[in-house]
Parts: structure tokens; sequence; C-alpha cells
């Protein structure tokens, strides 16, 4: 099975992507761009910020607003998505799963577009944001042998049960922190590959 993941440390700006991902945070003034997109705001001139409060961009969670590159990336489509606000409610838990969320989101509306390939530019200062990220990506491009790999590896997670749509009698228990609270919630079952089901 392909890795869709890539993990790279290379300049935003000269990703061979259809499509980068940056994010914005919700601020009392305006629309701040996030940690990540500081090369993508070079590479715009300085008017990332100016250019998305002048699109109607606030920065709160889901919320996307795109922008053509015009040539100054690589990428010739931007997705700036929404983070929230820098101080939002609930903790350390609440900010990686707001980065989930965006680079859930984003993924899907680049999914929409047709595009072959995405680089994200989200926050990801320690293995926590990188992590967050990185599942939030998995997720929307459907990622979930990956999961139940992870969940079988790592036993100190907490249980899930994942089960294929076409065969709903069929649970396979699985470990996996992401599906902790509030999560669980908030997100259907995964659905498990044949080959791996059994």
């Amino acid at each position: 099975m392909t890795n869709p993941l890539t993990i790279s440390t290379a300049p935003a700006r000269s990703a061979a992507t259809d499509v980068l991902v940056v994010g914005v945070t919700q601020t009392p003034d305006g629309p701040v761009p996030a940690h990540g997109s500081e090369d993508v705001d070079a590479a715009l001139g300085g008017t990332l910020a100016a250019t998305l409060a002048a699109l109607g961009a606030t920065g709160k969670q889901d919320e996307l607003t795109r922008i053509a590159s015009a040539g100054h990336l690589t990428a010739p489509l931007i997705i700036a998505a929404g983070v929230g606000p820098a101080d939002g409610k609930g903790g350390e838990r609440g900010r990686l799963e707001s980065l989930r969320r965006a680079a859930g989101t984003a993924v899907r509306a680049a999914a929409a577009t047709k595009a072959a390939s995405v680089a994200l530019s989200l926050p990801a200062r320690d293995e926590a944001e990188t992590e967050a990220v990185a599942l939030g990506a998995l997720l929307a491009t459907g990622g979930h042998a990956l999961l139940v790999q992870l969940a079988k590896i790592d036993p100190e997670l907490s249980q899930v049960y994942l089960r294929h749509i076409r065969y709903r009698q069929d649970r396979y228990p699985a470990r996996a922190a992401i599906w902790a609270q509030p999560f669980a919630r908030t997100r259907p079952t995964v659905p498990l590959p044949r080959e791996l089901r059994g």
C-alpha cells in the first residue's frame, strides 16, 4: 500500500503541488496568518493578511478562503484554512483538534477541485502539532489502513472500533488516541479495508 503522506522541511513556496494550504488564526483585529505561512506570506510580498481580510476571511474554525497564487508560488492555488482563535477553549487538546479539523477540511476542499496533490503548511512546531495535521489529512483522504496499523502497535491508546461500511456486523477492536472524547462524538466509525478484516 502506498503512503499518501510525505513530510518535508522544504520551503512551502516551492512545493510542486496543485494546492498549498496555510492556516489562519482568528483575532479581534482580523485574520492573522498562522505559524507555517511565513514563507508563503513573504512570496506574496507580505500581503497575505491584507488579502485575507479583503476577501472577508476571519480565521474562524473550518472557514476556507481560496487565493490564486498568480505565479508567486509553485502551487497555483492557496487555500487558507481557519484554525480559530489562538487562545481558544480546550487547552492543548482543543488546539490540536483545531489543526486536525483545519487539515481535514482543507484537504477535502482541495480534492473537490480535482487536485492531484496538496501541500500543508499548517502549524507543526512540535510532534503533537505535526501528528495532528498529518492525522487530519489522512482521515480526509481515507487513511484507514494506517489507523489500523497504528492501533495494533500502540497499546497505550484508548479503545475504539473500526468496521467496514459494507459489513455492518463485522467490528474490529482497535486502539487509537485520536478517537478519545470529544473527537469520538463527532466522527463516524472508520471503514475497515477488506484486506485487513478478519
